[in-house]
């Protein structure tokens, strides 16, 4: 434990060590050998026929949409949080969504922004949807 405590792993670093302790206790040795190898190596799949015949039958059947986006036109709020996985620009949220009636961009928070900045969660909430309020 000491050796953690002095090495500074990050959190991220911990969890990596943690999980390949923890593969190495529970898979075999010829398993564990090969997660140890960064090596790509060929695989086969043996998946029957009939599945297979299945599979292409149901895609030939699925009805795609004639356009690649469906227009949203409800009513769409959006607040950026910094640390999200995607921050959309605002030009781009115009365009896909007619019916913006709010964006916002915010100094905290990322993709769980509810957990992570509640109150900020909440206020940009109900701002958001003020205008729907007021007009009802």
């Amino acid at each position: 434990m000491a050796a953690v405590e002095n090495s500074k792993l990050s959190r991220r670093g911990f969890l990596a060590s943690s999980a390949a302790v923890g593969a190495a206790n529970v898979f075999p040795a010829a398993a564990r050998a090969a997660i140890e190898d960064n090596a790509i190596h060929p695989f086969r799949v043996n998946i029957p026929e009939e599945q297979l015949v299945d599979l292409r039958r149901r895609i030939t059947a699925t009805r795609w949409p004639d356009k690649e986006t469906a227009e949203i036109a409800l009513p769409v709020a959006i607040t950026v949080f910094p640390e999200d996985v995607y921050r959309p620009p605002e030009t781009w949220a115009r365009r896909a969504y007619r019916n913006l009636i709010y964006f916002h961009e915010v100094d905290k928070g990322g993709h769980f922004a509810a957990w992570e900045q509640p109150q900020l969660f909440s206020a940009e909430l109900r701002a958001a949807f003020r205008s729907l309020r007021q007009s009802n």
